[in-house]
């Protein structure tokens, strides 16, 4: 008999919290897709882009065939950004620079482009500079979205459209 009570007050409570799971869905979520709306609504009235900030690079957009590499013509020693541990540590990178041919810039800069490595080059050892070995091991990707972006101030946003370690080597 108590066993019956037991399972007959579960179903109770099964059924409660079904109802107050419905009513809460029932008015919450349209709050939701409102806030949602609106979010969109302003930020398509700025102009902002409501995806991830992961993908800086145009390369995976751009027809490999409208793709020049430029590849840095001597590795670069850098010296990292102090550790911690005492110790001065470096980076040694072989770097490639990815332009869009088809790009508005190309006719500006592409045939000049290997002309203005030193100001490529800086660049890159400017942002390199501000990582330590454990960030530059673990994430180069994040530094090498750094130069693309310091780049792409530069040379423009639609001719750099990539930035790749080739060799990498940290001391």
């Amino acid at each position: 008999m108590k066993k019956n009570l037991i399972s007959v007050l579960i179903l109770v409570l099964v059924l409660a919290n079904l109802i107050v799971t419905a009513v809460l869905l029932i008015t919450v979520l349209p709050q939701t897709k409102k806030a949602n709306d609106l979010i969109d609504k302003v930020a398509e009235a700025i102009d902002l882009e409501l995806t991830s900030g992961d993908i800086v690079s145009n390369a995976n957009r751009v027809a490999l065939e409208n793709i020049q590499v430029i590849d840095v013509s001597e590795a670069m020693t850098i010296t990292l950004k102090d550790s911690g541990d005492g110790v001065t540590h470096y980076a040694v990178l072989n770097v490639a620079i990815s332009l869009d041919t088809s790009s508005d810039g190309y006719a500006v800069y592409g045939a000049t482009f290997t002309e203005k490595e030193s100001l490529v080059k800086s660049t890159i050892n400017a942002v390199v500079c501000n990582y330590t070995i454990d960030e530059m091991r673990t994430n180069p990707a994040e530094a090498q979205e750094q130069i693309l972006l310091d780049l792409q101030d530069i040379f423009g946003s639609d001719l750099v459209v990539g930035v790749d370690f080739t060799g990498a080597t940290y001391q």
